[in-house]
């Protein structure tokens, strides 16, 4: 999947070159949460998805700290 081209369509977001992290954290019916998947949805969801979420976080916390 082309998840960087996917990530900027002027056809899902507004001002895709943007750097704007609302569009992902807003509850409103006319953003598209399923735009960009990068570990898939449902039952086929990546097994890693949970492991790479908390490196992101323990990366965060140890720049951040």
């Amino acid at each position: 999947m082309p998840f960087y081209a996917m990530g900027r369509m002027e056809e899902h977001f507004e001002n895709p070159e943007e750097y704007s992290p609302h569009r992902w954290l807003s509850d409103e019916k006319d953003v598209l949460k399923f735009a960009s998947l990068p570990f898939g949805f449902g039952a086929r969801m990546c097994i890693g998805k949970r492991i790479a979420e908390l490196q992101l976080k323990m990366s965060l916390a140890y720049v951040s700290g």
